[in-house]
């Protein structure tokens, strides 16, 4: 059964709490077809992870992990300790959840040895909640093109790190570009 995330970030309680309240609602009310998948921005407040349980209790919640925009980037080796270190939020805040998934971008960097310290850095943080998100060729916030774009790197990281896969389809940081080419060119190879 195919569902839907209603993607909020951890810092949005401090912006917008009342729309908090709206989201837990509206998935609680579709909670069949629907889950919130909660961004976690290191740098939230510890207080603030409790009032998260309580709104989201009984809710099925998938937890992101820090991005390159939160200096995370899986490309680099360079990167590792510290990409590990910013993980561990994201690990205890699926801890809390009981979230099942931990979505993690790949990375910047498009050459092959970026994609392969990638798969190799997926395998070294061993935890079986991760799943590897697809990602638009460009981003203006990331050193160079990313890499994870097509199926061909998708199936490298996944059989190589033993991860799983989620597919996004557009939002405000990926435009129209992801899904246009995905439904264009290459639908049935990240489907299939």
């Amino acid at each position: 059964m195919r569902k839907y995330g209603f993607k909020l970030f951890s810092t949005n309680l401090q912006n917008n709490p009342a729309f908090i309240d709206e989201a837990a609602a509206f998935v609680r009310a579709n909670n069949r077809e629907m889950f919130i998948e909660l961004m976690v921005v290191p740098t939230t407040p510890a207080e603030d992870w409790d009032v998260f349980r309580d709104k989201f209790a009984g809710l099925e919640v998938t937890i992101h992990a820090p991005h390159n925009t939160m200096n995370f980037d899986t490309g680099y080796p360079e990167r590792f300790e510290s990409n590990a270190k910013i993980l561990d939020a994201a690990r205890r805040a699926a801890d809390l959840f009981d979230a099942k998934v931990i979505v993690v971008h790949a990375g910047g960097g498009g050459e092959r040895v970026n994609l392969e310290e990638t798969a190799r850095q997926f395998r070294l943080f061993g935890d079986p909640r991760i799943v590897i998100e697809n990602l638009p060729y460009e981003a203006e916030d990331v050193e160079g093109v990313m890499h994870g774009t097509t199926p061909e790197q998708i199936k490298y990281v996944t059989d190589y790190a033993g991860c799983g896969f989620c597919l996004i389809f557009p939002t405000p940081s990926a435009p129209q570009i992801l899904s246009v080419w995905i439904l264009k060119n290459n639908c049935r190879g990240f489907i299939n």
